[in-house]
């Protein structure tokens, strides 16, 4: 039982990653100015940035809107699968204490 959990719960973290969604340097509020600043407020110097650091990325998927907090819709299929990993490690040392 306890392997098969295992490798659904692997299976959940690779689809997960597979899934997973990538905002570059666009952050939360004051990101983008933070970086203008940096460059003196040329905004060409801030997409080069950002295109050399979505680069060092290329299998992720970018969000093609980024807000200052992502929507359920968005975190919660990413975070679910560590969750049910954090679990399964939870129930195998109750298991393995009481063995």
């Amino acid at each position: 039982m306890w392997v098969q959990d295992l490798l659904l719960d692997l299976r959940n973290l690779e689809r997960a990653r597979a899934d997973l969604r990538f905002r570059g340097v666009k952050g939360t509020t004051g990101t983008q100015a933070s970086f203008l600043e940096l460059f003196d407020g040329d905004q060409d110097k801030v997409s080069v940035l950002h295109e050399l650091f979505v680069c060092l990325f290329v299998d992720f998927v970018l969000f093609i809107l980024c807000v200052q907090e992502l929507s359920r819709s968005a975190s919660v299929p990413t975070h679910l699968p560590f969750a049910q990993w954090a679990n399964f490690r939870a129930g195998l040392g109750v298991a393995l204490e009481h063995a």
